[in-house]
């Protein structure tokens, strides 16, 4: 039933719609006051209809997924295929060269790798890390199907009651070998404190001097925990950047070369390596401090 106005000041009313005899007419004129459209209109009609209704649904759907991937376009795809806070850091070509800050000279040794003080190299490696030890802050977990983090403290409630904060893992490597080096030099030092003792005495190694010197390692539990960490944390990264024995000691059409050795030490090589810079603004940024 359709609802047309009459004209000529009549009531309005209900009229039938008639079948159409012909239909090549356009319309049917068997009332003077109604005009009624034809099949042929009313598929033409259903034919737009369907077509705006379909050109709307792929307008929403387009919007819809647009929306969706600026929400996500934040978050970074891990190895796993999921999403995560962090963002995809660039990767950028970086030659290994030694660095006189990071190398370790032991005092039994015969090596003059460094010209620095031991506080200066303590520095250099402190430096590495950043103030909030590598810890940032993420508002919501369950989001990305994280694991329980450290919830904030008082201090740092301002940041979400709903976040926590995790431990970005390059950092908690660093943080494993300033441990290992910390350990190594304790040793160091107490077997040069045990050596000094002894030239000054009878020549005699004092084993409770040595055990003295060694107790603060006794409460220190990171070693167990580091060497494997490293070891995974290695093996995770699986850098396959090819070395051969071009270094140090003799030029040779402008690179370096161990003159008649076979050894390879890694100096003078390149490797693809996530842009430091990068990784340190992203961390400064999100810290918990």
């Amino acid at each position: 039933m359709a609802l047309f106005p009459l004209q000529d000041d009549k009531e309005a009313a209900y009229s039938k719609i008639e079948p159409i005899l012909d239909s090549s007419i356009g319309y049917s004129d068997d009332d003077p006051h109604y005009r009624h459209p034809s099949r042929r209109q009313q598929r033409h009609s259903w034919l737009q209809t369907l077509l705006y209704s379909g050109v709307l649904c792929i307008c929403s759907l387009a919007a819809f997924f647009a929306g969706s991937y600026t929400a996500r376009s934040i978050d970074s795809i891990n190895a796993d295929g999921e999403h995560s806070p962090v963002p995809k850091i660039p990767f950028e070509s970086v030659t290994f060269q030694p660095d006189p800050k990071f190398s370790f000279s032991s005092s039994f040794s015969n090596s003059s790798s460094s010209s620095l003080s031991e506080a200066e190299s303590d520095a250099a490696w402190t430096s590495l890390l950043p103030s909030g030890e590598g810890f940032i802050f993420v508002e919501t977990p369950e989001h990305f199907g994280l694991p329980p983090g450290k919830t904030p403290n008082r201090d740092q409630k301002g940041r979400g009651s709903e976040g926590a904060f995790y431990d970005l893992s390059v950092f908690h490597q660093l943080h494993c070998l300033v441990k290992v080096r910390e350990h190594v030099r304790l040793v160091e030092f107490a077997m040069s404190e045990m050596v000094r003792e002894s030239s000054a005495g009878d020549g005699k190694l004092d084993i409770s001097s040595l055990k003295r010197l060694l107790q603060p390692l006794k409460q220190e539990r990171h070693m167990e925990h580091c060497f494997d960490y490293l070891r995974q944390g290695i093996m995770c990264a699986g850098d396959m950047s090819l070395e051969g024995v071009i270094v140090s000691e003799e030029e040779n059409d402008g690179m370096l070369r161990r003159s008649g050795s076979r050894v390879v030490d890694g100096w003078g090589m390149k490797h693809q390596c996530k842009s430091w810079d990068a990784i340190m603004e992203y961390v400064r940024a999100n810290e918990h401090v």
